[in-house]
């Protein structure tokens, strides 16, 4: 037979022990404790930048090692920024397509002036020819005059808003 052996000690100097033949039977043990469970070292985790957690890659307990990753972070404060800058280069974009074709049509004003010029100042010579050998009426000699220099003062209009485009 076996035979089991439980030593207890009482008091400083005294040692009880009990002995008793092994058997088969139902061992019931009952522990009550009261207290705290705490992990051997804290660690305080925080990101670099406010976001919203995508993907956890580890579970409350779990062991980590120096360097692992544990979460995925959607940094909503970058995403805004990179939202309002591709917004501004939209904005930079349409500013520059609007500038090129203010440029266009201030040089398209200039080439019509320029020709409009052209064909008044042809028809402002022959006036001038045809009211000294007196074949022309005096009012016809000053619309003529009246549309050279309208003429003259719109190309002079439309250089000067050329230059204007063109500087901004």
């Amino acid at each position: 037979g076996v035979v089991a052996v439980s030593l207890t000690q009482q008091g400083r100097d005294r040692v009880v022990v009990q002995t008793a033949r092994a058997q088969r039977q139902t061992i019931s043990s009952i522990v009550t404790a009261s207290g705290q469970i705490t992990p051997q070292t804290y660690a305080d985790i925080s990101p670099n930048n406010v976001g919203q957690i995508t993907d956890l890659y580890v579970k409350e307990a779990d062991h980590v090692k120096a360097g692992q990753l544990l979460a995925k972070l959607w940094n909503v404060q970058q995403a805004a920024q990179v939202a309002g800058m591709q917004a501004g280069l939209k904005t930079s974009e349409a500013n520059l397509a609007a500038q090129q074709a203010a440029l266009g049509t201030a040089r398209a004003n200039v080439a019509r002036d320029t020709a409009q010029l052209a064909q008044v100042t042809q028809d402002w010579r022959r006036t001038q020819a045809l009211y000294e050998d007196k074949l022309l009426a005096r009012a016809d000699f000053d619309t003529k005059q009246a549309a050279y220099k309208t003429a003259q003062a719109q190309l002079q209009v439309s250089e000067a808003q050329l230059k204007q485009t063109q500087a901004q």
